[in-house]
């Protein structure tokens, strides 16, 4: 038995789970903003579910691309200049915590270069 395109049921049932999560919140009687704001986030997992199935349906017929030889240290390269960043903006010491992305990144991609 062959399982195909799990990827779009598990993102539509998280959005329906959402959906429940809404209907507690309106049992609880929360406010109509908080309701509205949940619901909208709801809204947008099922869209993006959406996508994904359009995307697995696509696929079907596609050869896969080879993946780029370093793309993990890309990666963890922008995560760590996303989070030096935020800390120069936010508070200069948690951009501290971007040395040890960084690092990683470099460690990666000269382990790659290596071989």
């Amino acid at each position: 038995m062959k399982i195909t395109s799990t990827a779009p049921r598990v993102v539509a049932l998280w959005g329906v789970f959402n959906f429940v999560l809404v209907a507690v919140l309106i049992g609880f009687g929360e406010q109509p903003t908080v309701i509205a704001i949940y619901a909208s986030a709801a809204a947008l997992v099922e869209i993006i579910a959406v996508l994904v199935w359009l995307g697995a349906r696509r696929q079907e017929g596609r050869t896969i691309w080879r993946q780029a030889p370093n793309g993990d240290a890309a990666v963890i390269f922008a995560a760590g200049v996303v989070l030096a960043a935020l800390g120069i903006c936010f508070y200069p010491y948690v951009a501290l915590l971007a040395i040890a992305p960084l690092g990683m990144a470099a460690l990666t991609a000269l382990s790659d270069r290596n071989g």
